[in-house]
């Protein structure tokens, strides 16, 4: 948890012309409301913050759709931010008793964009990613997305397939042609 404390400090936050910040805008004014929202909620709730306020301080500055990254611990699967698909720069660090428990946790909601796990047991972790119900999974990061690997969730996230082989045949519509020749 420290090292990732110690990484995401570094995130600068910005505009994304002209300052070239790892942190924009969220999509919406809205949306960054909702994110502020779940995590107060969280932290009523008992979940701890551990990244210094100057974050927040900057992003209230830029405006009002800017989230500072965030590191929540003490989270449980009860909190709201636990279950909702969140968009925004806040990582929730829930403790788990094994592997079984974290797969039954992740896969206990209602959405399933994109989910990582993170170990040392790359076989392993392997493994465990196809428990893992979610459109797109990741071992050991969370921040590629490739042009010819689809893209898209399960359950309520997503609008079907983006990219790959999958994402052009969603994005076509199939005709079949059923012709006969008449000879006169």
């Amino acid at each position: 948890v420290e090292a990732l404390v110690a990484e995401t400090a570094k995130w600068s936050i910005g505009h994304p012309i002209g300052e070239k910040p790892m942190v924009g805008p969220v999509v919406r004014a809205v949306a960054a409301d909702t994110i502020r929202g779940l995590t107060e909620s969280a932290v009523r709730a008992g979940a701890k913050r551990l990244m210094p306020p100057d974050g927040a301080l900057k992003a209230a500055s830029l405006g009002t759709a800017y989230v500072a990254p965030e590191v929540l611990t003490g989270v449980d699967h009860s909190m709201q931010i636990m279950r909702d698909e969140l968009f925004g720069p806040v990582a929730c660090v829930q403790a788990v008793g094994g592997d079984d428990e974290a797969i039954r946790l992740m896969n206990d909601s209602d959405y399933g964009l994109s989910a990582s796990i993170w170990t040392r047991d790359v076989e392993r972790g392997v493994t465990l990613l196809d428990e893992v119900e979610a459109g797109t999974v990741y071992l050991n990061r969370c921040d590629h997305a490739d042009l010819y690997l689809p893209w898209g969730g399960i359950k309520n996230s997503g609008l079907g397939r983006t990219n790959g082989r999958a994402g052009l045949i969603e994005a076509t519509a199939a005709k079949a042609y059923h012709v006969r020749c008449v000879i006169a």
